[in-house]
């Protein structure tokens, strides 16, 4: 693709293209040479490798970046989907690894996908070493959900945390299919009212929409149980959706300490410290 090519897209054309790739681009323009179609596969590649923790001075740090989802391949961690089993995974290496005293989540994740984060959750919860988790960016929904399964729970002033609730959503087209004269017939078994529901060009039933709303409450219940038995200063009136700023967490009880990733990190250590833990 020639260098004008490029330029004629960034500036002149609707683009379904990540950010980075963007940046790659202009970088291309910039500097143009020859291997610098090589930098970019390079920059998606580096991306797109899985997660690692890292150690220092016996705190285990776990990174917990990007849209949490079950499962995800080279493309989706390029694109910053973080995925749930790797989580699991690290923090399972770092409560059996002799050089680890304790394990610090760093959170930056506006939740994601209902699949594999109440497992995650049960993983840190269950981890025989002390768990704190930090974040001085964003730690919501499913974010908080991890986030109160630790032993602490640390954030930056401005953080952003809560969105404690859960919801589903279907596209009710059936309106436009009306008006384009489409008429969708759906033909399912006997006796099984809650096949093919969403099914595009058709509205939710009522009691589909009762056979939802239970699958949703049942899960905010789950979610609602950890915060109350983790976070118990936490009131009912955290927990309707909303999020908050660091320094209302802490004020409202859904977070426990105003902290900076240094204060953090120490606080980290001191609390293998206060447990004893050797290493």
């Amino acid at each position: 693709m020639s260098l004008e090519r490029i330029r004629t897209m960034i500036e002149c054309e609707p683009m379904l293209i990540d950010p980075v790739r963007v940046a790659s681009l202009y970088r291309a323009i910039l500097t143009p040479k020859a291997d610098i179609w090589d930098d970019i596969d390079k920059d998606l590649e580096e991306r797109g490798k899985r997660p690692q923790i890292t150690v220092a001075d016996g705190v285990a740090i776990v990174p917990v970046s990007g849209v949490l989802i079950e499962g995800t391949d080279t493309i989706d961690r390029a694109r910053g989907y973080a995925d749930l089993a790797d989580i699991r995974r690290m923090v399972q290496e770092a409560d059996g690894r002799k050089d680890v005293r304790s394990i610090m989540l760093a959170l930056d994740t506006p939740g994601g996908g209902v699949n594999g984060t109440e497992e995650t959750a049960d993983v840190i919860m269950g981890a025989s070493k002390p768990v704190l988790a930090w974040t001085g960016t964003l730690a919501a929904s499913g974010g908080m959900w991890l986030a109160s399964a630790a032993n602490a729970f640390y954030v930056s002033k401005s953080a952003t945390v809560g969105s404690i609730g859960v919801y589903m959503a279907f596209m009710d087209m059936s309106g436009l299919a009306e008006q384009m004269g489409i008429k969708v017939d759906v033909i399912k078994s006997t006796g099984t009212p809650f096949k093919a529901a969403g099914v595009p060009g058709t509205s939710l039933s009522d009691v589909q929409r009762e056979q939802f709303q239970s699958q949703v409450d049942g899960i905010f219940a789950r979610f609602k149980s950890q915060i109350q038995t983790r976070r118990k200063k936490a009131g009912p009136d955290t927990m309707r959706g909303q999020t908050f700023s660091g320094v209302e967490a802490v004020g409202n009880g859904i977070a426990d300490s105003i902290a900076t990733y240094e204060t953090a990190l120490r606080s980290a250590r001191n609390i293998a410290d206060l447990r004893g833990m050797k290493g």
